[in-house]
């Protein structure tokens, strides 16, 4: 039925686009290649095309994103896999105070559809060399009622809820099931900009059943529900820019914390350091990182030539010769049109420009491009 839904929600779209007073595309394309002694893969990362119709005013838009990355598998049922997994969104949203013609210090908008939200996640402006992201958390993508309050210029106010709260069925591959209702999904999330300070606080809430219906899940978390909230900050000093953050998630029982520096003072230089952590938590803790820094450098030989190197300290409490480093060596050329190749040299488990899991010690090559 979902899938039906969304199925007709794009032929009615597509049917109405005559009536956008304008219709602009965006996308994104990620490939990469990695190669060891023994290993070969590719890395179809990104794939998206956006397609996004505005009212004459510009108060109304109605936004199609694909996700062409899903183009590529075998679907038992081409139908579910089109709604579901290639149109990734789906959602319009209307600016209310300004289609009414209504001056305030408050603005309103409404979004509808098919999305996600998440936080704006300032501290990755400065976030150096494969350090964990500590601003993690997403919603769920799924069906959304939202609301946006903009106070003064300043200070915006989101809130997204998944209106579906009826009974569904939940599979389990060992066999069991579970019945659930309620609330699915929420997001609220608050930022603002305050002269050389951007900050932000979130909360949000999951319910990992997300799909309606019969639905056989992969393992047996799935079902569970979690919430996270959060926050950082990022100061922009001219010469350097600063962030901070942190993010607790009652499931792991873990707070996520970090902090980074970031600048180009050398002339056509960036750099970048960071460090990362998290609380000891009992669930798998086995693979639990307690504090890493990463450093990474690019300098402009050219326009368009660049050249990169990164290096990562894994653990910085226990450290051992033999897993304690990982590094990054590469660099890019950027053609006309914002399309760029990377190849380096990356060691196992990180990554800067590399992409996917790098499992060996790798060369790797990666073409992106930007529209």
């Amino acid at each position: 039925m979902k899938a039906k839904m969304t199925l007709l929600l794009s032929a009615l779209l597509i049917m109405t686009a005559p009536v956008f007073a304008e219709i602009t595309t965006s996308g994104e394309f990620v490939f990469g290649i990695n190669e060891s002694d023994s290993e070969y893969e590719e890395v179809f990362d990104t794939a998206d095309l956006i397609f996004t119709g505005s009212s004459a005013e510009g108060y109304a838009e109605v936004v199609i994103g694909l996700d062409l990355t899903y183009v590529d598998t075998d679907p038992s049922d081409a139908e579910e896999q089109l709604s579901e997994e290639i149109i990734d969104e789906l959602y319009a949203t209307l600016d209310v105070t300004g289609a009414a013609g209504i001056e305030s210090p408050v603005g309103v908008s409404l979004i509808a559809g098919k999305t996600s939200f998440e936080p704006e996640g300032y501290l990755g402006e400065v976030r150096a060399y494969t350090v964990d992201d500590v601003i993690n958390v997403e919603s769920t993508k799924n069906a959304y009622l939202g609301l946006g309050l903009t106070l003064m210029d300043t200070v915006n106010v989101i809130f997204g809820i998944d209106p579906d709260m009826g009974e569904s069925d939940i599979s389990y591959t060992d066999g069991s099931s579970d019945e659930v209702d309620g609330l699915r999904n929420m997001f609220v999330g608050l930022n603002g900009s305050f002269g050389i300070v951007k900050a932000e606080l979130y909360y949000n809430f999951t319910e990992e059943d997300v799909y309606g219906g019969d639905v056989v899940c992969e393992n047996s978390v799935i079902g569970d529900s979690y919430t996270a909230f959060g926050g950082d900050v990022l100061a922009d000093l001219g010469v350097m820019t600063l962030g901070a953050g942190f993010e607790y998630n009652d499931y792991t029982e873990e707070t996520r914390y970090g902090v980074g520096a970031r600048t180009g003072i050398l002339d056509r230089s960036d750099m970048g350091l960071s460090f990362a952590g998290s609380t000891e938590t009992d669930f798998e803790e086995e693979n639990a990182k307690t504090m890493e820094m990463g450093f990474d450098a690019n300098y402009a030989v050219t326009e368009a030539f660049k050249v990169y190197g990164g290096l990562l300290l894994k653990d910085l409490e226990e450290l051992d010769e033999d897993d304690m480093v990982g590094y990054e060596i590469s660099a890019s050329y950027t053609f006309k049109e914002d399309v760029t190749a990377y190849v380096g040299y990356v060691t196992e488990g990180s990554g800067m420009n590399a992409q996917g899991d790098v499992n060996e010690d790798s060369v790797f090559f990666v073409l992106s491009a930007a529209f």
